[in-house]
């Protein structure tokens, strides 16, 4: 069942005044709703997020030295200040040996690097003993300029193979700019 309100004239609580109605809404449509532009946009807003996900595809390595998963997320700040954050996730990560993965950054085309701040623990600890565990790390990078960004995880094994996507895993890469 639905219920209607008809009324012309609301009061005011203090009865001090009235609270006029009739046709606020009609003629409104999306075009004339004020829309901010993103330099109007206040601090801490989100300005672009960008992701790149993938179900059942398996990435491993044998090697003992870090190495490129292929997995890469691009992002080109729209301010030379911006935060990015940084968020990875696998449904499912795996290894014979002691895995380890570290996020790495190419800024401006100019090579891949450690993010600033990461160790070897940075994506996490996998052993024999957590084996076909998930995966997930948040970090930021504080931007210096409006080069463009492309973000990857590394990773590597003591022994065996480290499984970052497990067969029949998912995973995402997500990158959020905020505004500073």
């Amino acid at each position: 069942m639905t219920s209607k309100l008809k009324t012309d004239v609301l009061e005011t609580v203090s009865g001090s005044g009235t609270i006029a109605l009739t046709n606020q809404l009609s003629g409104m449509t999306s075009a004339s709703v004020p829309l901010l532009t993103e330099a109007q946009m206040p601090v801490g807003s989100v300005l672009q997020v960008v992701q790149t996900s993938s179900h059942s595809a398996q990435v491993s390595t044998t090697s003992t030295s870090y190495v490129a998963s292929g997995i890469i997320a691009t992002i080109t700040p729209k301010y030379a200040n911006s935060l990015i954050l940084v968020s990875w996730n696998s449904s499912m990560t795996y290894s014979g040996g002691l895995f380890g993965g570290i996020i790495f950054v190419n800024i401006g085309g100019a090579g891949y690097n450690q993010m600033a701040g990461s160790s070897t623990y940075h994506m996490g600890y996998i052993t024999a003993v957590n084996n076909y565990s998930p995966n997930h790390v948040d970090v930021q990078h504080q931007c210096t300029n409006t080069s463009t960004l492309n973000f990857q995880p590394y990773i590597k094994t003591t022994s065996g193979t480290a499984h970052l996507v497990h067969p029949s895993a998912s995973y995402a890469l997500t990158l959020t700019e905020i505004k500073q």
